[in-house]
């Protein structure tokens, strides 16, 4: 708790938001779904990591062309950005599948995206609230 006061006190906010995130994904993998080996789960988390980060920096320069509304409950453009955070850290999961010896099943597979999706809305509602920013994940 110290950590995040003294944190939220500093003037100078930067976004650990994939940080959080794997972080996040190591725990949903390990707690959650019950898996057996430490080493997996730190591959996953890693490739979370690996995908989220390039997203954040990639996903504002992507021209988007969406017929989506914006509504009360979210930005479509904002919607579209996280969207792609998402897809690139899921493809991180997907790479590391790919090139490593860890293989997923697709049943897996699809409950290790769904911990991705999860991880990548707790680290972005952390990071929010340490930088003391209003908690909206798509507004």
């Amino acid at each position: 708790m110290l950590v995040i006061y003294i944190y939220k006190m500093s003037n100078t906010c930067f976004d650990y938001s994939p940080l959080f995130s794997g972080i996040a994904v190591f725990g949903l993998d390990q707690f959650v779904l019950g898996e057996g080996s430490i080493s997996r789960s730190a591959y996953l988390a890693g490739a979370t990591i690996g995908g989220i980060y390039p997203g954040q920096i990639v996903a504002p320069m992507v021209p988007f062309y969406s017929s989506l509304p914006s509504t009360t409950l979210y930005n479509n453009k904002t919607l579209e950005l996280r969207l792609l955070e998402l897809g690139l850290g899921a493809g991180g999961a997907y790479a590391l599948t790919k090139f490593t010896p860890i293989r997923y099943t697709s049943n897996e597979f699809a409950s290790k995206v769904g911990i991705i999706v999860a991880g990548s809305v707790a680290g972005s509602s952390l990071n929010e609230y340490m930088c003391s920013k209003p908690l909206s994940y798509l507004n």
